[in-house]
């Protein structure tokens, strides 16, 4: 049967000082009054403060109102008959190191001693301006409100998660006791608890609520945890079993630790929320949340009480572990069965939206790139064979030169031309960060904004240095399409790039890696192929031509064999000639590249059988 609150003690502090000196002038006498109450024992003392010397006498404890004297002692001990309110007033005279009188001080305050009660009112506490989230709560007076901030605007101190109609855990009911053993502002409370969870459970964990660490067993009788600082505080105690799904009850009580710690202010903030698929708690399911998911992956912690797939804020009691920027490991269970595993990718999966924005890493020289390339210079399409297009392109992350260390994950955004149809394919490629079943990899498609994302990510924590391909994307295009563009076109050849975006890859400590894109994009030209016989030797000879080395820091040498070749220009991946040499010699003629940025160019070669194609790499310095 759930219990109401034990006492919960609250004070408005009010303290006045008279001081009345032996000599004309006023003189501090350096003592501070500290007085608070828990429960109905109150205690008070005189604190001598840094620099003081002198010596305390003719001290006297009194009820202001009734003028009862209750102790003169430098101490205060008073156990008060009942709960109500109460004005505590000490008087006392120092005596200065020479032995002459020093002076007399007097201090009061009020203290407001309330009964036990489920829930307690004080003012300000209806003024809590709360979310409008349905996360519903049944407090300890059988009244369900939709979320627990509500409950605690209400005055409502302990509740259960889900609604009051709902029925209890199939498996047992969770309740615990609290009591303030003893503390004072200065040193701090100590507070037992004790539980009180009766059923089939495996897990029984304690929540204290001041960001410490969690308690958890299979079974315990009471708990002693200390306090540092006089507050009100929220603590959560939780049970499930992990053999039942389904099995799991959370009960939440809030209560002030002494009679000084009342104030509206310190009110704990609600628990934050769980979004099914939000694993990094940015309000959205995208990429991003795959890196978080597999940070966790393995873990395990409290189930979900009332758990759902659906994407609205749902109650979770926190996991032992949160990440280094703050995010409870809770978040990384999407389906609520308390578990980070692959089930969770799903509720992800069910609420993504598409990655936005530029890269959170600003561009740095001499940082991995993560870069896409084709597996030809140029591909022609055959207008007597009008069927659909596909593309292949290879995702690559670093590189001999700028290699990436101890990578763990990273997600992106591919940008594709509008001619792509819908829901390019990605296949993982396990060279680089480990095995099919070594990571948790996605791709999604948002043809709206013409955009393909894509995440990978290591469920150990092993990390991954070097460079080496991701995945490989399979694009498809409507011929139809393709042939009405290149019409319109003057060149009639079509450039295909997939700039990289929104980018994102984590360490094995979950750290930002820098990671940054080419300046020239590697380009593949999409051509119509005319069925001649020129064209066909111009493919032919296309596959003679040879550059060595590819890709080059400065120079590469072409070789053409028995082409002929009036003239040789590089084009960037805008179509801009940037480059034009003449042939040096018969077949061979060696290209400088030293003065170009790096980057994927297009060579092009001009020859009595048109104009041939070869893709060229400057790599960085």
């Amino acid at each position: 049967m759930r219990q109401f609150l034990t006492l919960l003690v609250f004070a408005l502090a009010f303290v006045s000082t008279n001081l009345h000196a032996q000599a004309p002038s006023v003189i501090d006498c350096g003592y501070r009054l500290e007085i608070t109450a828990i429960d109905k024992k109150v205690k008070g003392k005189l604190l001598q403060q840094e620099g003081t010397h002198s010596h305390l006498t003719q001290i006297t404890w009194t009820n202001a109102k009734t003028g009862e004297v209750l102790g003169t002692d430098p101490d205060l001990s008073y156990q008060l008959p009942e709960a109500g309110t109460y004005t505590f007033k000490v008087t006392y005279q120092t005596i200065l190191p020479s032995g002459g009188l020093g002076c007399q001080a007097e201090m009061q305050q009020e203290l407001v001693v309330l009964e036990p009660g489920c829930f307690q009112e004080f003012p300000g506490i209806g003024n809590t301006l709360c979310p409008t989230v349905f996360a519903p709560v049944c407090g300890c007076n059988g009244v369900t409100y939709t979320n627990e901030c509500e409950a605690s605007a209400a005055g409502v101190f302990t509740w259960w998660a889900g609604e009051c109609a709902t029925p209890p855990a199939n498996c047992g009911t969770t309740d615990f006791n609290y009591q303030v053993l003893y503390g004072s502002p200065s040193v701090g409370y100590w507070v037992r608890f004790k539980n009180q969870a009766a059923g089939d459970f495996t897990h029984i964990q304690l929540d204290f609520g001041d960001s410490s660490q969690i308690f958890l067993a299979s079974d315990w009788n009471s708990r002693v945890h200390h306090y540092p600082k006089g507050g009100i505080y929220r603590a959560t105690l939780t049970a499930w079993n992990v053999n039942q799904p389904g099995c799991v009850s959370s009960v939440t009580k809030t209560f002030v630790t002494d009679a000084l710690s009342l104030a509206t202010a310190s009110l704990p903030a609600t628990t934050d929320y769980v979004l099914p698929g939000d694993a990094n708690g940015d309000g959205k399911a995208n990429a991003y949340d795959l890196l978080y998911l597999s940070k966790g992956y393995g873990q395990s912690g409290s189930p979900r009480p009332e758990a759902s797939s659906d994407w609205a804020p749902q109650y979770a009691p926190n996991w032992l572990l949160q990440t280094p920027d703050g995010i409870n490991y809770k978040h990384f269970d999407g389906n609520g069965d308390g578990a980070v595993n692959d089930n969770d990718q799903q509720p992800l999966e069910m609420h993504y939206q598409p990655l936005s924005g530029t890269n959170l890493v600003p561009y740095q020289t001499n940082t991995p790139q993560i870069y896409v390339q084709f597996d030809q210079d140029t591909l022609y399409i055959d207008p007597t064979d009008p069927l659909s297009l596909q593309v292949s392109a290879q995702v690559y992350l670093g590189t001999p030169n700028q290699p990436i260390e101890n990578l763990r994950g990273i997600a992106c955004a591919l940008k594709y031309p509008e001619f792509v149809a819908h829901d390019p394919t990605m296949h993982y490629d396990s060279s680089f960060l480990g095995s099919y079943n070594n990571v948790l990899h996605m791709g999604r498609d948002y043809h709206a904004q013409h955009q393909f994302d894509l995440a990978v990510s290591q469920k150990n924590s092993t990390g991954a240095s070097g460079y080496g391909k991701l995945a490989e994307i399979a694009f498809r295009a409507d011929y139809i399409i393709i042939i009405d563009i290149i019409d319109r076109e003057a060149a009639h050849i079509l450039p295909f790039i997939i700039p990289v975006e929104s980018i994102k890859a984590l360490d094995t400590a979950g750290q930002l890696l820098p990671i940054s894109t080419p300046i020239i994009l590697d380009t593949l030209w999409i051509k119509v192929k005319d069925n001649t016989s020129s064209t066909s030797a111009a493919l032919k000879a296309e596959q003679t031509i040879r550059l060595s080395p590819n890709p080059t820091q400065h120079h590469t040498l072409l070789e053409t064999g028995q082409l002929s070749v009036q003239q040789i220009r590089l084009l960037n991946h805008l179509g801009q000639t940037v480059h034009t040499q003449a042939p040096s010699g018969k077949d061979q003629t060696l290209l400088d590249l030293s003065t170009l940025q790096p980057g994927v160019y297009q060579l092009q070669l001009d020859t009595p059988m048109g104009t041939l194609r070869k893709k060229v790499v400057k790599s960085g310095r």
